[in-house]
């Protein structure tokens, strides 16, 4: 009975599509990044290397958690096949008395392009679709009751200070990103960037306790029986089942939720070798905008600012119920004859009308992003970023679990290779990732070990794109006298602009 409440609620509640994704660690840095890069800081497409880039397709998977570790063959393999049961002998508990989390995620970045307008403005058109079934500061107790149910022998009978947070949402975002040169004076570059975003909301739901203490005892007859002292649940969702509305997914009137967001960065470079990049060419003097010119870059950005309202009174509930002293048999979940959580828990808590709505917000997953670029050589950068979630832990709103990363990679304009390593899960675990480049598809994954086998892995995602890029070139000068080749009248030879690239008799 008791496992039966649990997940219905966690899951029949929750459990509806596995398709927040990480950073893409491995190519969201990198100067050749295009629009993959708005997504840690949108100032990243101001002075670009690219005149254009196309962004056909990126897809990213993520599955993550702190309290089972797989110890098994190949995790990729069993992740494929279900294989998670709790008698998978390969599932080892991590338990230290410490809340635990998980996220199941995809991000699916559909076409969007970028366009350097001059040396100084740039602009982005994306789109992407979002996806996560997270939880959050979820006490050990509840999720070996999840897991083992109420009959095993060794849970305890009395819990106080549980609690627990469950979020899903599923959302389709379009974009327009502006950025800028802001200061451009000798060795000192600062450039900004803003990105504001049309939300459609296609599902969402929550589950939230942050004081919950409760008794598991038997009846007389025998059969368990949950008394709890105290609650204080917030339930919500956008609809009774996970239904997709083509139509109204992609921004009609009909949709479920709608919402703006906003992202907003900056980056500052140090260019102490800035005059090996200027050139004169037809009489003028310029700057070569087709190499970096940094020795070290750093970038702040604060990230997915806002949220979606869902209301829709035929379809959306929210719930806010404080109970103290209340018992739950297993009669009571056996005569309310319904696996729908909103039919359940209004007939075993009793939840008045007064306790009820028909519109919620859900946020999504602001957090604040630092990065430091380093270039050691021509081609050679080391890259650390912090990513710190700003939600709090009993929000309502996807979530961006907190991240340290350091990323060595060498960048080159059709050839990179990284290898982002990583503290994850808000700083807990350990994650060793790769990422290469080849032309203009990218493949990758921050925490390698998952995919390939090996170590004891908390979790895996993995990523992959295709892109077509127009870089930005260096004006051609084939005899390099100071003529581009388009005014040079003596190609071959070397000359003078007064004479319009000849040499003097």
């Amino acid at each position: 009975m008791i496992k039966k409440l649990l997940i219905t609620a966690a899951s029949a509640l929750l459990g509806t599509q596995y398709v927040q994704a990480q950073q893409l660690l491995g190519i969201a840095n990198s100067n050749y990044a295009g629009t993959n890069g708005i997504y840690m800081n949108p100032s990243s497409i101001a002075d670009s290397r690219y005149t254009f880039h196309l962004n056909m397709f990126t897809f990213d998977g993520l599955v993550t958690n702190n309290y089972l570790r797989y110890s098994g063959p190949n995790f990729a393999e069993s992740l494929a096949n279900d294989d998670f049961g709790k008698d998978n002998a390969y599932l080892q508990e991590r338990l230290n008395g410490k809340p635990k989390m998980f996220t199941l995620a995809g991000d699916v970045r559909m076409p969007s392009f970028m366009v350097r307008l001059s040396a100084k403005h740039s602009f982005a058109v994306a789109s992407r679709f979002r996806t996560a079934v997270q939880g959050n500061s979820i006490s050990e107790d509840i999720l070996k009751l999840i897991k083992y149910g109420a009959d095993n022998d060794g849970l305890q009978n009395v819990y106080n200070n549980s609690h627990f947070g469950f979020n899903v949402n599923s959302f389709l975002e379009t974009g327009l990103t502006y950025g800028r040169v802001i200061l451009d004076k000798d060795k000192h570059f600062l450039k900004g960037g803003v990105t504001v975003k049309k939300l459609t909301g296609i599902y969402s739901a929550h589950l939230i306790n942050k004081e919950l203490n409760y008794t598991i005892k038997e009846d007389t007859e025998g059969n368990p029986m949950l008394e709890i002292q105290r609650m204080d649940m917030r339930m919500g969702y956008s609809r009774g089942s996970f239904e997709i509305d083509p139509a109204a997914s992609f921004g009609s009137r009909n949709a479920p939720g709608k919402g703006w967001g906003m992202d907003l960065g900056f980056t500052y470079e140090y260019r102490p070798a800035i005059d090996n990049y200027r050139y004169t060419l037809d009489g003028e003097e310029g700057l070569d905008n087709s190499k970096n010119k940094y020795k070290y870059r750093v970038g702040v950005a604060l990230m997915d600012i806002g949220g979606i309202r869902y209301n829709d009174s035929g379809l959306s509930r929210s719930y806010t119920v404080a109970r103290q002293n209340v018992s739950i048999s297993a009669e009571d979940i056996e005569n309310s004859d319904s696996d729908n959580i909103d039919d359940l828990l209004v007939d075993v808590l009793d939840i008045k009308a007064s306790e009820q709505a028909t519109s919620f917000k859900s946020g999504l997953p602001t957090a604040l992003h630092l990065t430091f670029d380093y270039r050691i050589a021509n081609r050679l950068y080391v890259n650390t970023s912090i990513i710190q979630g700003l939600r709090g832990k009993y929000g309502v709103s996807m979530r961006q679990n907190s991240m340290v990363a350091v990323t060595p990679r060498v960048e080159m304009k059709w050839l990179e290779v990284s290898f982002p390593l990583a503290l994850m899960n808000n700083h807990r675990d350990f994650a060793l990732g790769t990422m290469l480049k080849v032309g203009p598809l990218f493949v990758g994954s921050d925490n390698i070990s998952g995919v390939v086998g090996g170590g004891k892995p908390f979790g895996t995602n993995v990523y992959a794109g295709m892109v077509i890029p127009i870089f930005k070139g260096k004006i051609k000068d084939k005899d390099k006298d100071g003529v581009s080749n388009k005014k040079d009248e003596c190609k071959s030879v070397p000359g003078t602009w007064e004479l319009k690239g000849c040499p003097e008799i």
